[in-house]
């Protein structure tokens, strides 16, 4: 082909010209029924090529496009590898991270190894209140943004990602599209962000959030971009649901199954948390014990079915008057305890006086008689009156103890000081005549 030749536009034509070539031969280089570019000889003298020429240049052109398919091929399996390998470190990371916060953070570092990702976000959303919550993010080294883990934003300034939720599909944008919103393209204009792509975290049909992948570029993500933060997003609703498992075998394991309070070992596990919160903080605890009084009687007469309605009841009563920080606990069959953080004497004491008027104040019924429920309640306080979680509970237990000596239905006391904490043999043979009595 002369440069003059049809087929040739005017500028292809004039820099052919202004290089000196005079022929050219252009041959395709096609496999497997694609076509990948062409290979071109040129020479600067008007001729034409001969056959020769012509299967030499097929025959380079052939063996160029093998070596393309070959090269992409092995830089395909090569990027296959690498993020297979990847994603078995987020899933590994989801396995085995410590909290939930931890695996998310993992998951956001992870999509800043593939291209063009320089940042990740995921974003929780919250159904009722109608906002986002910063769960994750990572952000390559020399790109800064001011969002703080924890932060929270009205749904209404990402308009993106409300759509991204309520069709429940990946989508990508570019800053400039005409469906961003101008306050969601300052902001993320302000953060430096040109493109982005956004993809929903769904756990059955659930939707939890989104997870969005952040470039500095103004170039719209790929289908592979997007098809890893599908997986990014998969690996993040995984590690959510597992999360959710976790907190429900471990409020399983430490809630008893009657009352949904505490049982007895996470009772002991509380308290020695906040034992060793207050000695290293030079504060006090509280512990009240409540003992229902004469409840095996109460159970063989009334039936077990009854029985478990009181404790219900009392357990009702229990999380009513402790306070936002206390813990409560079933500690045995009809036996309970309040752990009052930071609480002194006094504000033990007081909170027994409240739990006995407030329960003064239930019954239970039965057929038509309504029934009043009655208890004794002791008190201690660490480090006035113990000096362990063993001496606390024994001292709670002995005030408890010595209201039951006097007829039940009261806050029991013993003297500050008194390390005895056995109940007194008169008070034992009391407690047994009062027994038969009933």
């Amino acid at each position: 082909m002369h440069p003059k030749q049809v087929g040739l536009t005017d500028s292809e034509r004039d820099e052919l010209l202004s290089s000196g070539t005079e022929s050219l031969l252009i041959v395709p280089m096609i496999i497997g029924g694609s076509t990948l570019g062409a290979i071109t000889l040129g020479s600067g003298k008007p001729r034409a090529f001969n056959s020769d020429s012509l299967n030499v240049a097929q025959e380079i052109a052939a063996q160029t496009a093998l070596a393309i398919q070959n090269a992409r091929f092995v830089e395909g399996t090569r990027r296959h590898v690498e993020e297979q390998s990847l994603m078995l470190r987020v899933s590994q990371a989801v396995i085995t991270s410590p909290t939930l916060r931890a695996a998310m953070r993992e998951i956001a570092h992870a999509a800043l190894e593939f291209e063009p990702v320089e940042g990740c976000r995921i974003l929780l959303w919250s159904e009722g209140a109608d906002h986002f919550e910063l769960a994750a993010e990572e952000n390559v080294p020399d790109w800064l943004t001011y969002y703080q883990i924890g932060d929270r934003y009205p749904v209404a300034d990402w308009p993106s990602a409300r759509f991204v939720i309520a069709e429940r599909k990946a989508r990508t944008y570019v800053v400039s599209d005409a469906e961003i919103s101008a306050r969601e393209r300052a902001n993320h204009v302000a953060d430096g962000v040109k493109s982005f792509a956004l993809v929903p975290i769904v756990i059955g049909d659930e939707c939890l959030g989104c997870l969005a992948l952040h470039s500095r570029l103004s170039r719209r993500c790929t289908t592979d971009t997007v098809r890893i933060g599908r997986e990014l997003a998969t690996q993040t609703a995984l590690a959510i649901d597992r999360a959710r498992l976790v907190e429900k075998l471990r409020e399983r394991a430490e809630t008893d199954g009657l009352t949904g309070l505490l049982n007895h070992r996470a009772a002991f596990e509380s308290l020695d948390r906040e034992l060793a919160y207050a000695r290293a903080h030079s504060t006090s605890v509280g512990l009240v014990v409540l003992d229902l009084d004469d409840f095996k009687l109460f159970n063989d007469t009334h039936g077990h079915l009854t029985g478990d309605n009181v404790l219900i009841d009392v357990a009702k009563v229990l999380r009513e008057t402790a306070r936002p920080k206390d813990k409560v606990a079933r500690f045995g069959g009809d036996e309970f305890l309040l752990i009052l953080p930071e609480a002194n004497d006094v504000t033990a004491r007081t909170i027994a006086e409240r739990l006995m008027q407030k329960m003064g104040q239930t019954s239970v019924a039965i057929g038509k008689l309504n029934l009043p429920i009655r208890f004794s309640i002791g008190a201690a306080t660490f480090p006035g009156d113990a000096r362990n979680r063993q001496e606390l509970i024994a001292y709670a237990d002995s005030a408890m103890y010595r209201a039951k000596e006097l007829g039940g239905g009261q806050v029991g006391t013993i003297a500050r000081g008194t390390r005895s904490l056995e109940v007194s043999t008169l008070g034992a043979l009391s407690g047994l005549v009062r027994a038969v009595d009933r």
